[in-house]
């Protein structure tokens, strides 16, 4: 088990806290993680005091969880009730990164050691940058529900079912099984059929609109809605069509369409399309509105000539299919060209570089030694904290032998009965602060020779795949954790980034900013 090792003491009092999802994963379980820590408990020998837990309670949110509120009150009383708190993974904490962190925070700024069960964090000062990866991997773990849970949906609606929602005018919900639960109860879907009182009502409403009938005629004629402007939303459903939307997605022949292609394009046609305008272009032309763009770098380039923040711009002109993608200065955009000496910079060219220099130098095996080392550099306080308890236990060991020396002279002079006990129990204290001494030298030299475990590695590994797959939100998250910002030039850029500040929750002035030119050349408009 990664994290089995056991920091704390024979005889420690300990809290744990537990959390599962509800899912029917038993492994997970409150049950299971609860089983598992009295375990770890006697096996070390550690008084389990209490346990805390939420059932059935998502680690998206910290909302609604009494148990994880319960052991944050109590946490609070002087002097501290218990040592440390368990958990079987951090991933029971919280899911959202700064949840997990904010919350590890004010428990160990309060005086209490977090143990996690199975995740493999080193002791010392880099611990926090391996926790900081893997409290990234559980937010990951998120978008990554979210994305099976889309294309479950998408899945049902291609297979002719109602992902959710309720049915329009015209249709009705019919429960469908179409298999089995794991606990043995039916798997129960919708699907929408058409309303044997509705449905030729919303025919009619088509038909007639297709006709050129005003609203206030359909309205009479049918009273599918009380108002008039319902029968605007209604003549631009799709699901009429027979058409299903699942998120961005529409899937065809989801259900019986009531209405035909060639009465739909009819009341379309009378209904007219509402072009939705913004600000004009650069040649003063009004253009329709192409929706969100994501530019990778958003939030984190800056003009290399003014340092003022880049936006990220589309021109459609020139009757263009797709849009050239730009970075302008802000500065630039808001007072006019003669402002700042800078110009349009193609945008694709230095977003595919900034992915490979994040890949390549940022999130590697050596990066995370890198920060493993300058962690410890940049928390003297810390590591002031260490050397103290070392200095103290070296103190009490040389008056420890000091008293077995005198007790010795004792014994020589006057016979052993006079100082045999004495003699016996500080020799049995010397052995307990030689074995602590060892102890903690020993986490000095690990430290110095620390690598990335190859469950930290794993998960590099997986940002890496992020990097170089297609979810530009995904991307972005990710290197705004690394990268403080982007010098942006025609040709080149510098990349300022830190170590280890973007991934864990010390403060930046604690630690140190690197900046490194990326070239990535010029795109012509």
């Amino acid at each position: 088990m990664a994290g089995s090792t056991c920091p704390f003491e024979p005889g420690s009092r300990i809290w744990a806290y537990c959390r599962d999802s509800g899912g029917d994963d038993q492994q997970d379980s409150v049950a299971s993680q609860r089983r598992a820590i009295e375990e770890f408990c006697q096996m070390h020998h550690l008084v389990l005091v209490q346990v805390f837990a939420d059932e059935a309670k998502p680690g998206a949110t910290t909302v609604g969880r009494e148990g994880l509120a319960d052991l944050q009150y109590f946490s609070r009383q002087q002097p501290r009730p218990v040592e440390g708190i368990i958990f079987w993974s951090f991933s029971r904490l919280a899911r959202r990164q700064i949840d997990s962190q904010f919350i590890k925070s004010d428990l160990r700024r309060q005086g209490y050691v977090l143990h996690s069960m199975t995740d493999d964090v080193p002791t010392g000062d880099i611990a926090p940058v391996v926790e900081a990866i893997i409290d990234w991997k559980n937010e990951r773990y998120l978008s990554d529900l979210s994305r099976d849970v889309k294309r479950g949906l998408y899945d049902l609606a291609r297979a002719g079912y109602a992902p959710g929602g309720f049915p329009p005018k015209g249709y009705k919900a019919a429960k469908v099984q179409i298999g089995i639960k794991r606990d043995g109860e039916p798997h129960l879907v919708s699907q929408w059929v058409p309303d044997a009182e509705l449905a030729p009502r919303v025919r009619q409403a088509f038909e007639m609109r297709a006709a050129g009938a005003s609203y206030e005629e359909i309205l009479e004629a049918t009273r599918i809605f009380p108002v008039r402007s319902s029968y605007v939303a209604m003549f631009r459903n799709k699901s009429y069509l027979g058409i299903r939307k699942c998120g961005d997605l529409e899937v065809g022949d989801a259900h019986e369409p009531l209405v035909d292609r060639e009465t739909w394009d009819a009341v379309q046609s009378a209904v007219g399309t509402r072009v939705r305008r913004t600000r004009r272009d650069d040649a003063g032309t009004p253009r329709v509105h192409q929706g969100k763009s994501l530019f990778l770098l958003s939030g984190l380039a800056k003009c290399a000539e003014c340092g003022a923040a880049m936006i990220g711009k589309e021109d459609w002109s020139g009757g263009r299919k797709t849009p050239f993608r730009y970075y302008l200065c802000s500065r630039k955009n808001r007072e006019g060209w003669g402002s700042c000496p800078s110009g349009k910079i193609a945008a694709d060219r230095p977003e595919r570089a900034m992915l490979k220099f994040a890949i390549e130098n940022l999130l590697t095996a050596e990066f995370a030694v890198t920060q493993m080392a300058e962690t410890g550099e940049h928390l003297p306080r810390r590591r002031a904290l260490r050397e103290d308890k070392v200095e103290e236990t070296r103190r009490r060991l040389q008056g420890v032998d000091e008293s077995i020396h005198v007790l010795l002279d004792l014994a020589e002079q006057y016979g052993a009965e006079s100082a045999g006990a004495r003699l016996v129990r500080r020799e049995a204290e010397r052995r307990e602060l030689l074995a602590k001494l060892d102890q903690m030298e020993g986490r000095e030299e690990a430290q110095r020779q620390a690598s990335p475990s190859d469950g930290v590695q794993a998960i590099l590994a997986e940002m890496r795949e992020t990097l170089a797959g297609t979810d530009t939100r995904a991307q972005q998250v990710l290197l705004k954790k690394v990268v403080v910002h982007v010098r942006l030039g025609k040709e080149q850029g510098e990349v300022f980034y830190t170590s280890p500040c973007g991934l864990t929750a010390i403060p930046p002035g604690r630690c140190c900013t690197k900046n490194r030119t990326m070239e990535f050349g010029s795109a012509a408009k």
